[in-house]
């Protein structure tokens, strides 16, 4: 069955008369910039299951980023590891159109650990249905026997509905919503008493997104992404010290442009602006060094990113981002009804990172390299959770195989 406005743009982008690009990655993405949802490829699948029946029989493998100016043993400087598999289904068998497994260790978003994401979709006329389960687990705990001793156990569930649907002959749309459960269970020793578990209620957060592409003329596309979460669970904070309740609403929105000038490049120019504002409660105000506290964070990125099949087994890529972030925050301690301790934190920071890669294609079978300082790329596959730009230089590797 043809499809929509997906043949017009991956005719324009990566399928008919440049194959090979379809070949997309983690890698990929991030050597153009670095944002999934402005870009039309297999990664946007985990965030828009709407999206899965367009990219099945595939395999991916992520080898995982090696941090260059981290200290410590090797093991400690890689991250991101984990792979997808999107298969194909009979519809006369089990009554649906794919599914898909992906799995990651060690993301930024909502907390570092692992997660894995299960899928299905049926197709339904000009519509595409898409149910994606995803479960996120980590652990940590330190301290000495004569020390305080802190930690938590946090176990996320989200569920995610998405649609991808078919408006006209030169547009489409994709249509998610999330909700996700957040049980933690959080560890306190002292000197005077032994470990105390503390079992914490269920928190649900809440969110929607939407992403459009129009073909303007038949080698430009549009693009444009919005979104809004509401978040709200149990959390451990490095500036309390202790757990707090968080609850923070975080914006997103964005737009881009695709050019293919040729059939053997391709340029991306996207933008976007994403804010959060956030409360933060002591859970335990005599053990935390603050009470109460509120944070508002927004950041711009201007991007421009580059693709150029140089023969038939390699492809170049390369960007450039202008990412500006602006941090405000406060904290408060009320000692007595007299004396309220604040401490105030306004922080400027600009990165202009460039980021380069090569993709090598061998038939089926692809493998991209990404190279990056202050990793310019959203980390993370939830919609919970920022990334602030981490100041270090990455190298990534991601394989993937069709058949």
């Amino acid at each position: 069955m043809l499809r929509r406005l997906r043949i017009a743009i991956v005719a324009l982008m990566v399928t008919a008369v440049l194959a090979p690009m379809a070949a997309a990655s983690s890698a990929r993405v991030r050597t153009l910039g670095g944002v999934h949802d402005l870009l039309e490829d297999d990664t946007g699948v985990v965030r828009w299951p709407g999206a899965l029946i367009d990219y099945t029989d595939l395999a991916t493998l992520a080898l995982g980023d090696w941090a260059h100016d981290l200290d410590g043993a090797a093991r400690d400087h890689v991250a991101g590891r984990g792979g997808t598999v999107h298969v194909a289904l009979d519809r006369r068998l089990l009554g649906l159109d794919a599914a898909g497994l992906q799995y990651g260790e060690d993301l930024a978003a909502p907390d570092p650990g692992g997660w894995i994401q299960m899928m299905i979709a049926r197709g339904a006329g000009p519509v595409d249905l898409g149910l994606a389960f995803r479960a996120t687990s980590h652990s940590e705990a330190s301290g000495r026997h004569d020390e305080p001793l802190t930690g938590d156990s946090r176990f996320l569930h989200a569920l995610v509905l998405g649609a991808r649907w078919d408006v006209g002959d030169r547009t489409y749309v994709d249509l998610a919503l999330e909700g996700m459960d957040s049980e933690v269970d959080h560890y306190r020793r002292d000197q005077e008493t032994p470990v105390v578990e503390e079992n914490l209620r269920t928190a649900r957060s809440w969110g929607a997104r939407a992403r459009g592409f129009h073909q303007l003329t038949d080698r430009l596309v549009w693009v444009g992404r919005l979104g809004w979460y509401r978040d709200r669970r149990p959390v451990t904070d490095d500036v309390f010290d202790d757990l707090v309740d968080y609850e923070g609403d975080h914006f997103r929105g964005g737009f881009g442009f695709h050019v293919m000038p040729d059939p053997d490049n391709l340029i991306v120019v996207t933008g976007d602006y994403r804010r959060l504002e956030d409360e933060r409660q002591a859970r335990h105000p005599f053990q935390a060094r603050w009470e109460t506290g509120w944070r508002e964070w927004w950041r711009i990125d201007a991007r421009v990113g580059i693709e150029s099949r140089v023969s038939p087994w390699l492809t170049v890529r390369a960007s450039a981002t202008y990412r500006r972030h602006v941090d405000d925050g406060r904290h408060e301690y009320r000692w007595s009804e007299d004396f309220v301790e604040r401490a105030y934190d306004y922080q400027v920071r600009v990165d202009t990172p460039i980021t380069v890669g090569v993709g090598l294609h061998l038939g089926q079978f692809d493998c991209d390299i990404v190279a990056n300082a202050t990793a310019p790329f959203e980390v993370g596959q939830t919609t919970a959770g920022i990334d602030d730009g981490a100041a270090t230089n990455l190298t990534g590797v991601t394989l993937r195989y069709a058949w």
